[in-house]
């Protein structure tokens, strides 16, 4: 019976290590609060179309990180940012001499794209809000409407309300319709404030998954 147990055991480390062989390779995600429109517009004090004019990586002052800063031409103004204006945007992430750093969740951009932006001004440079929760990218459909287009790849959303993950990983809009409610929603933020702030504080986290 005892040698039945061993045996038994052996088989059980055995399986286990075989289970942790054909594993995936781990991937990780940036866990944050959500922001729906509301908290998008609040924390912003600049929203515009800009198409990508140029991008530039390198390494911070202390040498530790590396981050892109994106320079956009202003197409349209929605807020704070005056068309035809060049706005410089900052990122995690990026390469330099051939060394890359990758930041899970972070916005890249692209030159000549097109994108809609909610920007905020952090430590003396200007950031998209929520990582690529901010970001909406510009492409036309086959009758030529402009369509915006948001990936959340990268991102562990976390609903403040319901304490959890939100389904949605993908979602799209018409261009102008989209603009209308946020400027809808920016008339909200001045009249309720309140509503457009999050009363929960989660500093964004790289976690496994």
């Amino acid at each position: 019976m005892k040698r039945l147990a061993l045996v038994a055991s052996g088989l059980g480390v055995l399986l286990a290590l075989l289970a942790l062989l054909v594993l995936p390779a781990t991937a990780r995600a940036t866990v944050m609060l959500a922001l729906d429109l509301p908290h998008l517009v609040g924390r912003s004090d600049a929203i515009f179309v800009g198409k990508v004019v140029e991008t530039r990586s390198r390494w911070t002052e202390d040498g530790r990180r590396i981050v892109t800063d994106a320079t956009l031409e202003v197409r349209q103004r929605i807020r704070g940012a005056a068309a035809g204006k060049r706005v410089v945007v900052r990122s995690l992430g990026g390469t330099v001499d051939g060394i890359g750093m990758r930041v899970a969740g972070a916005v890249a951009l692209a030159k000549d794209e097109e994108v809609l932006l909610f920007t905020e001004r952090r430590g003396g440079h200007r950031f998209v809000v929520g990582m690529r929760q901010g970001m909406f990218r510009l492409a036309r459909d086959a009758r030529g409407q402009a369509r915006l287009q948001r990936s959340l790849q990268g991102l562990e959303l976390i609903d403040p309300a319901k304490q959890q993950a939100p389904a949605a990983k993908l979602s799209t809009a018409s261009l102008s319709r989209f603009v209308e409610q946020i400027q809808q929603t920016i008339s909200l933020c001045r009249r309720k404030p309140a509503s457009c702030r999050h009363q929960l504080q989660l500093q964004p986290s790289s976690v496994a998954r």
